[in-house]
């Protein structure tokens, strides 16, 4: 099952002392979750009802995605919810030049992606980044179960695409003052890089690029008034610090 094959939680930990990750993450060289006793809510697959942000009817726009994925190949996918749909495309292709599609979708969960990849192919040989931004609407959950769902969402990107580059992006900060569940996205971002390592996935460490200075957080100009979603100086950071991983990565 995706759930368990994935993390191999054990095998990891016993090669964290090995493996190198970003500096100011996994300081403590072993994940912090344990290997989950059995599938949780994250981990499994479930789609929407009713219409999402922006998109209308959700299932109607997984459809929709569906099609346009199967008439050509992209260069780049971008995986996961509003974070991933709000990004400007101008900004990501003046670094990422080539076809990127968009697979985020507002609202959506580790589990609605995972479903929603589940309904869609890739070429076996494609050779793209696959760019995963997700998790910040799973904050509800313990963060054991928010790094679960994401590594589940990563294995199934590796057994539908294996030739493909996995990205994921740290978790951004977020709330009033970027203080909210910042113990939580500590947890997520110190397995995220363990498990990249691992793995080998690209983790792309950009959480503390987005800490405005102390005395600006309440209105940081990284964020939209909400201190959840990005405005474009935000992107900016993500896209150049994104840039400057891949180019740092080898070939895709």
């Amino acid at each position: 099952m995706v759930w368990r094959s994935c993390l191999a939680w054990a095998a990891l930990a016993l090669s964290a002392a090995g493996v190198v990750v970003p500096a100011g993450y996994a300081q403590e060289r072993a994940p912090l979750c344990p290997a989950p006793a059995g599938p949780v809510v994250t981990t499994t697959p479930a789609p929407r009802s009713g219409d999402a942000k922006g998109i209308g009817d959700w299932r109607r726009h997984v459809e929709r995605q569906r099609e346009t994925m199967a008439k050509a190949p992209f260069d780049t996918y971008l995986v996961g919810d509003s974070q991933a749909y709000n990004w400007p495309l101008d900004i990501l292709q003046r670094r990422l030049p080539g076809r990127t599609f968009n697979f985020g979708v507002n609202g959506d969960r580790a589990e609605n992606v995972l479903w929603r990849l589940q309904q869609v192919d890739f070429p076996a040989d494609l050779r793209a980044d696959i760019i995963n931004l997700i998790g910040t609407n799973n904050l509800d959950r313990p963060a054991c179960e928010v790094v679960w769902g994401i590594a589940a969402v990563l294995a199934e990107e590796r057994r539908r695409a294996p030739a493909a580059r996995l990205v994921v992006i740290s978790m951004l900060p977020r709330g009033e003052r970027l203080a909210s569940f910042v113990d939580k996205i500590k947890t997520v971002n110190h397995d995220l890089a363990l498990l990249s390592a691992a793995q080998g996935y690209t983790f792309v460490p950009v959480h503390d690029k987005l800490l405005c200075e102390a005395y600006d957080k309440a209105r940081c100009h990284y964020y939209t008034g909400d201190h959840l979603h990005l405005r474009r100086e935000g992107y900016e950071v993500v896209t150049d610090t994104l840039a400057a991983t891949l180019s740092r990565g080898g070939k895709r």
